[in-house]
């Protein structure tokens, strides 16, 4: 969803469960256009009516909010490993977006890309004020989770170094494992792109919210999520 109204599916893409995906979704109110990758590739494209997002709402990673900052569903809580999850505040081109693909997924940002960063939680973790559930700050304390995406980027040569050291969800979902944020997004009211690392490991037969960012009335600002056919077992 964008702007409270206008949503994308993507129902027809079969992805596997328990393998990391490079997801991003872009958006621009003059082109019209909200376009969707996978692994650096343009897989779906939708011309949408939305002029601008609301600024001054909460983000939460992990959960839908259907009132802000709260109404979690446990039916619709993520399970799986989130990395690298960068907000822009303008649309990328194809050619930024490919390049984070093939980079990998414990590569350094692109210079040309840091100043127009809204929110990350990455190796460039340093935007955002990142509020952690009780739940979760018990398993990772932020400076931790910093300390080992750090690591991970170190590592980067040994091929699954990185593997438990993102933003992990327990695959027992709850509505207290989430990452709660109050971004700026000033910047990105007629633009933006969402990328991330992936790793789903869920029932396949619902759907799971990991992105929503919400404001008063409108609780569908800008969300993603799953579509519950798009994964399958191994």
């Amino acid at each position: 969803f964008i702007g409270n109204k206008d949503a994308m599916e993507w129902t027809d893409l079969v992805l596997l469960k328990n393998v990391w995906y490079h997801f991003c979704l872009s958006w621009s109110a003059s082109t019209r256009q909200m376009d969707f990758y996978v692994n650096g590739v343009l897989v779906k494209s939708k011309e949408i009516t939305v002029s601008s997002i609301s600024s001054g709402g909460t983000l939460v990673v992990g959960q839908d909010q259907d009132s802000v900052g709260g109404g979690f569903d446990m039916n619709q809580a993520f399970g799986g490993e989130i990395f690298q999850l960068n907000v822009f505040s303008r649309k990328l081109r194809v050619e930024d977006i490919a390049a984070m693909y093939y980079d990998g997924r414990c590569s350094r940002m692109a210079s040309s890309l840091v100043h127009d960063v809204v929110v990350s939680s990455g190796i460039n973790a340093e935007y955002g004020e990142v509020r952690y559930s009780s739940v979760w700050h018990s398993f990772l304390s932020p400076l931790t989770m910093f300390a080992v995406l750090f690591l991970c980027c170190i590592a980067s040569s040994l091929a699954d170094s990185g593997l438990n050291r993102a933003l992990r969800f327990p695959e027992k979902v709850s509505t207290s494992n989430y990452i709660m944020l109050n971004p700026d997004f000033s910047n990105a009211r007629t633009a933006v792109t969402v990328c991330t690392w992936m790793n789903k490991f869920l029932d396949p037969r619902v759907q799971h919210i990991w992105f929503s960012y919400a404001v008063s009335g409108r609780y569908n600002e800008l969300m993603l999520s799953d579509w519950y056919h798009n994964f399958y077992r191994k």
